[in-house]
């Protein structure tokens, strides 16, 4: 049985068809999706009639392209006998929402690493806490540090104006002032960023930026305030958007920045793997070449005018601990159980798929 996972393994590109660099957060979080399934399929206990095969999509963080490329996977899938248990997602609410329609039509339930908009319109399911205990969380750090007059950045998207409408109402029950609340449209201009940069910078008592935006968005603010020599003036508070640019940071221009976000799970397990991890015992991630080579700044394969790897080059010590890694584990899982408890609901004790459960018809409408 097929899961598919939708990953960022490349950061945008100038369309919405098109992808960027390679995005390393993306990388690893493909990584852990493998290790999760091949976990599973070498534990006896779970599905020991089962085999999980793995096909990820690569959405380069474009809502459009992973929408178009759910649509014509499953329609090059016609007649296929491999059936499909469930999607895991670790993109944007956006990709969710987007993909959601397309899978909706096929009865396809999906799991996604991140925040959900419009929780209960999809067959989806979240692994994200409830928004409102987020942006408590973030509210009470403003209250502890005495922050009563901040601004607010949020991007041009249901989902993040929700977020900041909550923030807002949250706000006020504390006693903290929004000095501007800044809305960014999509495909906005650079001359527009530093515009809103501007507008920030005129508060002086208000350091402080909440941001709620999107990746692209998060990265153009604080580019522009570097442009504009303003980098220090701000404080950026946020979530993982802000998280997201720790390994870009002095490229970015982020001085100061507060970064609000569950609690990290350690996977230990999934750390050890994948530190170990080179070109040559991993054959199984398409993109673990460009990512290493991008990552030691060197050419695996023979390049005449370019730097060789020396074989040298370890990932050892360089793993961030992150909760994405657990949160992609954690989702493959309770697939996986998913699966065996449906099955053992249609087939009885026994752990096999039986006659009945393989002619069920409207089997993504079943809840286990």
């Amino acid at each position: 049985m097929v899961i598919p996972a939708l990953i960022p393994i490349h950061e945008r590109g100038p369309t919405p068809f098109t992808c960027g660099t390679i995005d390393e957060g993306g990388v690893t979080q493909a990584e852990a999706f493998l290790y999760a399934l091949n976990k599973i399929n070498k534990d006896g206990a779970i599905l020991p009639s089962v085999k999980l095969e793995a096909v990820i999509i690569d959405t380069c963080q474009s809502p459009l392209k992973a929408a178009r490329d759910v649509a014509n996977y499953h329609s090059s899938r016609d007649g296929m006998s491999d059936p499909m248990v469930g999607y895991v997602s670790g993109g944007s609410p956006d990709i969710v929402g987007d993909v959601g329609n397309v899978l909706d039509q096929f009865q396809i339930p999906l799991i996604s690493t991140g925040p959900v908009d419009n929780m209960g319109k999809y067959n989806v399911l979240s692994m994200s806490p409830a928004e409102d205990t987020q942006i408590k969380g973030l509210v009470s750090v403003l209250d502890k540090l005495g922050w009563a007059y901040v601004s607010v950045v949020a991007s041009d998207q249901h989902y993040w104006r929700k977020k900041a409408k909550v923030f807002e109402e949250m706000a006020n029950k504390f006693g903290i002032c929004i000095a501007e609340f800044l809305i960014l449209s999509r495909g906005s201009s650079l001359a527009q960023f530093d515009y809103a940069v501007k507008v920030l910078a005129k508060r002086a008592g208000a350091r402080a930026v909440i941001v709620f935006t999107d990746r692209d968005h998060t990265w153009e603010v604080v580019r522009a305030a570097k442009r504009l020599n303003l980098a220090g003036d701000f404080v950026w508070v946020g979530g993982r958007s802000i998280e997201d640019l720790a390994s870009r940071w002095t490229e970015s221009g982020i001085r100061n920045a507060i970064v609000v976000t569950p609690q990290k799970v350690q996977t230990p397990g999934f750390q050890s793997h994948y530190e170990n991890l080179n070109p040559k015992n991993n054959r199984k991630n398409p993109w673990f070449k460009e990512f290493w080579e991008s990552r030691f700044q060197c050419f695996v394969d023979d390049a005449a005018e370019h730097q060789m790897c020396s074989g040298h080059e370890k990932l050892a010590g360089t793993y961030k601990e992150d909760s994405v890694p657990w949160y992609t584990i954690t989702a493959v899982t309770a697939l996986a159980h998913g699966l065996q408890n449906a099955i053992k609901g249609v087939c009885g004790a026994t752990k096999t798929m039986c006659p009945q459960w393989t002619n069920l018809v409207g089997r993504g409408q079943m809840v286990y």
